[in-house]
Parts: C-alpha cells; structure tokens; sequence
C-alpha cells in the first residue's frame, strides 16, 4: 500500500509578519509525508522577500499584485496536484501532530470527502478551546453541516483551515456570489458527495489577526449568505436561519464602537423586526439568545 502523503497549500495575504510562525508550524510536524506549497496573494512584494530569504528551496508561487479572494481559492482547487489537500492560512499555526493525526484517520477510513479538527483560538496569545462536543462527529448532508453552523447549541464546528480534502471525492469550485461567507458554502455543497469526519482533538490555532475576514464582514455578507443558503438548501429550519443573522448582527454591535463606523440603529432594527418570530415559536432559542446576549452584552 502507498504511503499517503498531503499538499499542504499556505494560503498568504499582505501578512509577513505571521507567515514565518505559519510556516514553522507546518515544518515541525512529526510527520514528514507532506508537502508544503505557499500560494501568496499579497497585494505586495513583503512575504515574496521573506519566502525568499529564509526558506528558499519551499515552492512559492506569487499571484502579485493580487486576485480576488474567490479566485484564489479556486485556483487552488483547480491546480491542486496531490490526492489529499489542505488549503492552510497564514494567520494560524498547525500544531505538531496534525498530519500524523490525518494520516492515521485516512488510513483507517479513506471514504471521507474531507476531515476537520478541533483546534484553538489565540485572542492576545490568549487561547481557548473550540469545544467540539462529540469525541467524533460524522456529518452526512448539507443540512446536517449546515445546522452546525447555524446553532451553537449543536456542538462547535472546525475552523476552515483545519479541514484536509480527499481530491478524488471533490466536485466542486467555489460560487464567486458567496461573499465573505464562501468557506461554509462550500464545505455544504462537497458534503453532497460525501461524509466529512470531525475529530475532537485539537491540531490548530486560529490566530486572531488584524484583517480575519470575520472582522470585516458587513451585514450584505450575511444577507448573502442567508439569501445563498436558503436558495440551495430549501429544507433548513427557517429559525436556524434567524438566529444566525441575529447572532451575528449582535457580535457586530459589541465589535464595533465607533459611530463612523457603525450604524447600530439600522441593525438593531433588523434584529428586533425579526427576534419575534424566534421568541414566540421556538422554545429552546429562547433559552440560548438569553445566554448569549447574557455573556455578550451584559
């Protein structure tokens, strides 16, 4: 039997300063079947040098001066030569069992379209735990993974980078209309070709860097996302749906605490012309908003 071996594809963008701890991270690992391609989309010349400088026999590929975010996710698909992939980012660190875990879980079961892991976030070198309930979490369909994305209550889900894909079971580019939110868009649609694995151990950090797409998202990126995944998965619970754009206009609230930057007034309103239909028809919403407004808010 061939010994599995992963591309590990770093994702770069106009973060030099973080890339050099990325890369360390994916270089110590315990397991060295792998291979580690770094695909910058810096709109400048500042991770080039340091590619460069300190690490110049790793292949570098330069999309300078840049394509759209889309895009450059798409060209990894496209070009993608490995049989197992992991598009990596920049921004967070793969702790040092991370490919000897996948292997091991790909040897025992290669089936699965693609298989993510618990990790950590770093807020201020501060970190805590993602807290994936189940010890493994086996997700069918695209309502399923849907769900959890939707409802805390189910559980946590993986960070993006985590996830290693099985080529040969991907079918899939991702849609240039998702906006910010592509990443789960597309983690829905390839579970309609196969189950994806979530394992509980934690083999990532997510660091909390200065231009993380979550911090920059806007409300018409989550009308985007609603709109999309209403579009395509029809079957969802309609609340699931509420209670994510409530979630996350009310994080953007505490966020943000500037009024140049923020109109709290037109979103408030959102969420209060909508908060009802919750309250009134789902018992165990009602349970969960207090706790996360509770926590949030207070």
């Amino acid at each position: 039997m061939n010994k599995i071996k992963i591309e590990i594809i770093l994702l770069c963008h106009n973060r030099p300063k973080l890339v050099i701890e990325a890369i360390q991270s994916i270089l110590n690992q315990n397991n060295k079947n792998f291979n580690l391609i770094i695909s910058d989309n810096s709109n400048n010349l500042d991770t080039k040098k340091i590619i460069e400088e300190k690490y110049p026999a790793l292949t570098y590929i330069s999309h300078y001066p840049g394509i759209e975010l889309i895009d450059h996710f798409n060209w990894v698909l496209q070009n993608i030569k490995g049989e197992y992939f992991v598009m990596f980012h920049d921004d967070d660190l793969l702790l040092n069992n991370y490919v000897d875990v996948i292997i091991k879980n790909l040897t025992l079961n290669n089936s699965f379209v693609a298989i993510g892991t618990n990790g950590y976030k770093s807020i201020e070198n501060k970190e805590t735990l993602f807290e994936l309930k189940k010890e493994n979490n086996i997700i069918n369909n695209s309502n399923t993974l849907l769900h959890y994305y939707l409802s805390p209550e189910l559980g946590g889900v993986p960070a993006f980078s985590s996830y290693c894909y099985n080529k040969k079971l991907l079918n899939s580019s991702i849609e240039l209309n998702c906006g910010y939110y592509f990443d789960t868009i597309f983690l829905a649609d390839i579970a309609s070709y196969g189950a994806l694995l979530w394992l509980n151990k934690p083999l990532t950090v997510q660091r909390d860097s200065y231009d993380r797409l979550s911090h920059i998202a806007k409300v018409n990126d989550y009308k985007l996302f609603i709109n999309n995944i209403k579009k395509k998965y029809n079957q969802l619970n309609s609340f699931y749906i509420l209670e994510y754009r409530i979630v996350n206009l009310i994080s953007q609230i505490k966020k943000i605490k500037t009024k140049k930057l923020f109109s709290s007034k037109k979103k408030s309103k959102i969420i209060l012309n909508n908060l009802y239909k919750l309250f009134f028809n789902n018992k165990n919403f009602r349970v969960r908003i207090y706790k996360f407004i509770k926590v949030r808010l207070l």
